[in-house]
């Protein structure tokens, strides 16, 4: 291993990269408790739907690039002990076109925002002018998101975690903070989606300015046409699970809009995207390892495995406290951060997806480490596969058991799905599943002990259940997930170098 992988894939660097881009997620998170009450109380319940809903058209817009994010991090996380003007010159190419996918993507949403307005949406009469307007403007914000979502692929290769974290903190905080201060002056939907539009505008050019400090010959080269081919052929599968995979993360919620109405999603939104927020524990770690399982497979295999196995034992170590808190106390949370009714009708909801969130933050692990190691393809096919079964499933819970059966239906995929892509990241790696039993088994019987939380009804019963599921988490952390002198190695990693 030469002296550049060994470098990138360090533990002392995995642990400071993980560590800031885990401070990324903290304070955008303090500002999103603080904004989102006081974004309801002035826009409304019904407005602050479809604001949700834009959020979530932003955050999906990044995938319009069709793949080529991802394909452009792995490329050049493989290329770094190369030529420096080979990388410079792929990562311009991977750029341009971007640039150039993420033009056709904004001129589709534009002419698809009458329809979401005035038709596919539950939305109130006299919110659609509003809507169609704030879902034009989103479409013209496509392009920036999808060029942004590139270079920050290409700081990630280059493990520069720091200055992501810092630009991604300032992005955070504006998300919520921006619409926030317009709507005390204007509360519109169209003034509230152009304070998302500057957010993204300012976080663009920031992540420009990283990657030309970062990538030497950014200033020199240009894109050529012999990079084109490795971007497409590695984005044309991986363009299939970045569509696929994020929209069954969010159809739910316009299955909800369309089948029950805009108030329903704010009240399945806001605990959903509050759930959400435990992939600022997982998300960092498999975001850090991806680059790290791209260098390391391309020269050393055993490296790659022993970065898998210490990801899923550091996984179920961040993600299980937090998730217990959320399933037995949502409903004291939701009442006292939103009020009674949101209480009332989030907390099975909450549940559900806390559930779900420890099941996807183990499946995290494998799902990089195919992509990884070049074969987006299985992901690909098992997303295409997914999808029908998904939609055969959450429309008549929806039907069935409104807001709580979406959450159900949501958990049950992201279960699927992460039994399959254990299965194929083990064969991918070489590895039998033996080999991962200690952290497999620990994450069972975590799960096990979540579903179990969900019985638990008066104060004194939450309590108590607490206190026994956190000595058992302990005993399992020590026993089966955390390895001898591991901790004090970690924070000997952390400690500034001398």
């Amino acid at each position: 291993m030469n002296r550049t992988v060994a470098s990138l894939t360090s533990g002392r660097r995995l642990a400071r990269s993980m560590v800031w881009n885990l401070a990324a997620q903290l304070l955008p998170l303090a500002v999103a408790l603080v904004c989102i009450p006081f974004i309801i109380q002035r826009a409304g319940v019904a407005r602050f739907g479809v604001l949700a809903l834009a959020w979530a058209l932003i955050g999906y817009s990044a995938l319009f690039d069709l793949g080529l994010g991802r394909a452009l991090t792995k490329r050049v996380a493989e290329q770094l002990a190369g030529d420096t003007t080979v990388i410079a010159s792929t990562i311009w190419t991977g750029l341009a076109m971007m640039s150039l996918l993420g033009l056709i993507g904004a001129g589709g949403l534009y002419a698809l925002a009458p329809w979401l307005a005035a038709s596919a949406l539950a939305i109130p009469e006299a919110l659609v002018p509003e809507a169609l307007a704030g879902f034009r403007l989103i479409a013209l914000a496509v392009p920036l998101v999808t060029l942004m979502a590139g270079l920050r692929g290409v700081a990630e290769s280059y493990q520069q975690f720091r200055r992501i974290a810092g630009i991604n903190t300032i992005l955070g905080i504006l998300s919520y903070g921006g619409p926030l201060v317009v709507l005390a002056y204007s509360a519109t939907l169209p003034a509230a989606v152009l304070a998302l539009i500057g957010s993204r505008l300012l976080g663009l050019a920031a992540f420009t300015w990283l990657v030309v400090a970062t990538v030497p010959g950014m200033r020199t080269c240009g894109p050529v046409r012999g990079a084109v081919q490795p971007l497409l052929h590695f984005g044309s599968w991986l363009t299939v699970s970045s569509i696929v995979g994020p929209l069954m993360d969010s159809m739910d919620r316009f299955i909800v809009g369309t089948m029950m109405s805009v108030e329903a999603v704010a009240y399945y939104v806001t605990p959903f995207d509050l759930v959400g927020r435990l992939r600022m524990l997982f998300g960092p770690l498999a975001g850090v390892l991806f680059p790290a399982f791209a260098t390391a497979l391309a020269a050393d295999r055993p490296r790659a495995f022993a970065l898998y196995l210490t990801g899923l034992r550091h996984t179920l170590i961040l993600i299980t406290p937090p998730v217990l808190v959320l399933v037995l106390f949502a409903e004291e949370g939701l009442r006292l951060w939103l009020g009674p009714e949101f209480a009332q009708q989030g907390t099975p909801v909450a549940r559900w997806l806390a559930i779900g969130q420890l099941i996807s933050a183990m499946a995290a692990m494998p799902y990089a480490l195919l992509q990884a190691g070049g074969r987006p393809d299985l992901t690909a096919r098992l997303h295409l596969i997914e999808l029908p079964l998904y939609l055969a499933l959450v429309w008549p819970l929806v039907g069935a058991f409104g807001i709580t059966g979406a959450a159900a239906a949501w958990t049950i995929r992201v279960l699927i799905d992460a039994i399959l892509l254990f299965l194929l990241g083990n064969r991918l790696i070489g590895a039998p599943l033996r080999r991962l039993w200690s952290v497999l088994s620990a994450g069972v019987i975590l799960l096990l002990m979540m579903a179990g939380a969900t019985l638990a009804d008066a104060p004194v019963e939450k309590i108590g259940y607490f206190i026994c599921a956190l000595g058992g988490y302990l005993f399992l952390a020590f026993h089966r997930l955390l390895e001898p002198g591991e901790i004090k190695r970690l924070l000997a990693y952390l400690r500034p170098a001398h």
